[in-house]
């Protein structure tokens, strides 16, 4: 079992539900960047989660500097893709065999800044002009038209797998993604 303390940047609250979550599931303590700089030593072996702005990992650098980074769970509104952690790892400079994971938040426009709601109304501005668009598109369009909150359990399935070296949560996860696909089909019939 890979047993580290967790550090996290939560900007709106997403990234601290998932952290609180990993923290339980490991018997670890998850502090903020803030309360890790007075309780941790430098170079101490960690987890970091951290929000994403453009697939880049909210105050990366400065963790860097201070800890010894053992795998990172970023969190985001977009829906998992499976080029995702890859994405971030590229985009952070992660090297290629560096755990990266991805887990979905959410939104609340009423937390974004000024310039944030801007880009939200940019992006919903484009999305609303997709001719034929997707399910995903729809319900990216949903998330950026409204409050949306992603953050379950199991979206950290495949990194418990990885933190707890037990594949049985990825089982689950196969599990819930059939039952998923059955109950799209039934809905199709």
């Amino acid at each position: 079992m890979k047993k580290y303390n967790i550090v996290y940047v939560s900007k709106y609250g997403f990234t601290k539900r998932y952290a609180m979550m990993v923290a339980e599931k490991l018997g670890v303590k998850a502090y903020t960047l803030k309360e890790a700089k007075k309780e941790l030593g430098k170079a101490e072996s960690i987890i970091f989660m951290a929000g994403l702005c453009n697939s880049r990992l909210n105050d990366l650098k400065k963790v860097q500097k201070k800890y010894d980074i053992k795998a990172v769970c970023a969190v985001g509104m977009s829906f998992y893709r499976e080029t995702l952690p890859e994405l971030i790892r590229i985009v952070n400079g992660f090297d290629e065999d560096f755990p990266v994971f991805y887990a979905q938040g959410g939104l609340d426009p009423k937390k974004v800044s000024k310039i944030e709601r801007f880009l939200l109304n940019v992006s919903l501005a484009q999305y609303g002009q997709i001719q034929n668009p997707t399910e995903e598109d729809r319900k990216t369009l949903d998330m950026l038209g409204t409050a949306a909150d992603y953050v379950s359990e199991e979206k950290l399935y495949p990194f418990y797998a990885y933190l707890l070296e037990d594949d049985s949560y990825l089982e689950l996860l196969n599990k819930e993604d059939e039952q998923l696909d059955n109950e799209e089909k039934e809905d199709v019939l």
